[in-house]
């Protein structure tokens, strides 16, 4: 997204994500990624979030939770995992992958001339160094 011009921010810290949960408005969007919604912390941002208009895009396993009432669009991840006695996350992190990917194309697709446009400018100034011996890779 940042080489289509558009600013993501990604928090693992708790407060910076209050914090820019708090600074969010309604021109930006928020996609929270949460498995279960039941954490206190996820639902107070997701209704901090809607409360300040900010549009949310939920990705979250099948069924009920306290965070989907929050979200403009819900999509959901597979839900083949249990919280906690599991071996790790396998099919969640493909599914959360797969769904930010098609999210992604989406975006780029809806206008496709102005964002491959963008995405070469920035490409060709950030990258200007950079080239491969692997003829199927070489750049034009």
């Amino acid at each position: 997204m940042q080489r289509l011009g558009k600013l993501v921010l990604l928090e693992s810290n708790n407060a910076e994500q209050l914090c820019t949960t708090l600074s969010a408005t309604p021109e930006d969007c928020a996609i929270i990624v949460t498995y279960s919604g039941s954490t206190v912390r996820i639902q107070n941002e997701a209704q901090l979030l809607h409360e300040k208009g900010v549009p949310i895009i939920l990705l979250t396993g099948l069924g009920e939770n306290a965070v989907r009432p929050y979200a403009d669009y819900i999509l959901d991840v597979t839900t083949r995992e249990r919280l906690y006695s599991k071996v790790g996350n396998f099919s969640t992190n493909v599914s959360v992958q797969l769904l930010l990917d098609i999210l992604y194309s989406c975006y780029f697709a809806a206008d496709f001339d102005k964002n491959w446009n963008t995405r070469l400018d920035i490409a060709h100034k950030i990258e200007l160094h950079r080239s491969s011996q692997n003829e199927i890779m070489r750049e034009q």
